[in-house]
Formats: C-alpha cells, structure tokens, sequence
C-alpha cells in the first residue's frame, strides 16, 4: 500500500504561484483578444464613414467594354444611394441588377480604395435579329442576340439614338428553338442569297423570304439548309429571265427535286418542276 505523502509547504507555494501566472496569462491574452476585436470595429466603423472611402458621385463609376449603352446609362441603373461606403457595397448583386435590367451579357465588377472608385467591366448583348409574335411563338416583339437568347423591345431603349436595328425578321421564336438558332443564323449569315425573313411558326416547315421569294425548307436541319440555299441560288438565272415568270414559292423541301410554284398558271404549264 502506498502511503500518502503530503506536500511540503514550498510545492504548495510554487503551485500557488504558476497558477496565479496562469492567470495573469489568460487575463493578458483576453485583454488583447478584445482589444483587437475592439479596434477591427472602431476601423469597420471609421472605414465605413471615412470620406476616403465613399463613392460621392456616379462620376466615380467607371464603365469600359461598352459599345451602345452609355456610361450615364449604366451609373443610373445602379441602386446606390450617394454618397455611399465602398467597403458596403456588393459587387456581385450590382452585376446581377444590371443584368436583369439591361442587355448584358457579362458583367465584373471591382472596388478600388484608392482612390475610391468601382470599375465595371462588360460585354453587351448584340441583337442580330428582330422578333415578332405569332402563332407557335411564345416570345413578344424584341430581339434575338447570337446565342439564341431572347431581348425584350424596352432593354434597347438605353441604347444611343445611333444604334439601328438589325434587318433580319423571325417570326414564331420560341426558346425551344434556342440550340437551333447559332447553326441557322450562321448559315443565313453565308448562303448565296440574301435572307430578309425566317417564318418559323411552323417547326415542320422552315420559311425563308429571300431575294427570290419565299422558299420552303420542311424541319430545319443545319446541314440540308446549307444545301437547299445552294440549290436555291442556282436557280436564280431560271426565276431572273424573264420579267413575267412570278414566283409565289420555291418548294425545296427536297432539295434534289425544287418545284417553283407560280400564283397564276404560265401559258403552257401550271407549275414548273427543275430536276
């Protein structure tokens, strides 16, 4: 059995006082934690305030990457109140406020402190075709940019009076067609004829009013149109010739074999099939 041996009076004391140092470590080391924490809010505070660190003015918005949309344009779109602490502001929901707001594709934007400014960088959304609402549309008048996505007409009303819209018309857009659209406007953009019109109300038959009339091209596919515009220029010489041949449609939904459909029957035929 072991006996119990109690401590001396000297253990006693030193254990007194490495506790009492202890504690005078942990009392050191609060005071310290808040005072940092103190003087973090006090900076927070004064930061918040200092006349430094606000946005005064829009003059202090800088706006690059614009083409159409001014920079006055895009400063009053901001929900800033003036002036307005720098550290308060969110970049992230002022990129989200001018997307929704305007025709923007990207938005960045970045606080500088010194001198205080915000600097928002951007790329616009370029229309290239225009709208128009009919039957199997789901979209109101406005505007189609390259990708597909739909603009409605008011987000080009912050555009400057030099801009002008493009000259392409598509009728009956719906977003079901949205994966389909770069191929088909790229291939609009290179055919042999110029395209005026895309009648897209009937996903069964693609229409294209051309410089030769309207021509039907059946279920849009991106390799078969490129084909029938080809087939269709070629026959431009036969629809030119002569003054009194009028064209009410080319049928290419065959390709290999286009019928040209005349609104009145000519002297000798009614319709006239190129093989």
């Amino acid at each position: 059995m072991t006996d119990f041996v109690s401590p001396s009076p000297e253990n006693l004391a030193s254990r007194r006082q490495d506790l009492r140092r202890q504690r005078r470590r942990r009392n050191l080391q609060n005071f310290w934690r808040s005072s940092v924490i103190l003087g973090l809010a006090i900076v927070g505070v004064w930061g918040f305030n200092h006349p430094r660190w606000l946005i005064q003015a829009p003059e202090q918005i800088a706006v690059e990457g614009n083409q159409h949309l001014s920079d006055q344009a895009i400063q009053a779109l901001l929900p800033l109140d003036y002036p307005r602490s720098l550290l308060a502001i969110e970049p992230e929901a002022l990129a989200q406020v001018l997307q929704a707001q305007a025709p923007i594709s990207e938005v960045i934007i970045r606080r500088q402190l010194f001198p205080p400014r915000l600097t928002i960088q951007l790329q616009e959304r370029d229309p290239v075709a225009v709208t128009r609402s009919g039957a199997g549309s789901t979209q109101s008048d406005g505007f189609l940019d390259i990708q597909g996505h739909w603009l409605p007409q008011e987000s080009f009303t912050l555009f400057e009076t030099d801009w002008s819209p493009p000259e392409l018309i598509v009728e009956g857009y719906s977003d079901t067609y949205r994966a389909q659209w770069p191929g088909l406007y790229a291939t609009l953009q290179a055919a042999p004829v110029k395209v005026s019109r895309v009648d897209w109300r009937d996903p069964s038959n693609l229409i294209l009013h051309t410089d030769l009339g309207q021509a039907y091209m059946g279920a849009y596919s991106e390799q078969r149109l490129t084909n029938q515009l080809q087939t269709l220029a070629q026959l431009k010489p036969l629809i030119t010739a002569d003054t009194r041949f009028t064209v009410d449609y080319v049928d290419l939904r065959d390709p290999d074999n286009p019928v040209i459909q005349t609104p009145e029957p000519l002297p000798d035929q009614e319709t006239e099939e190129i093989r």
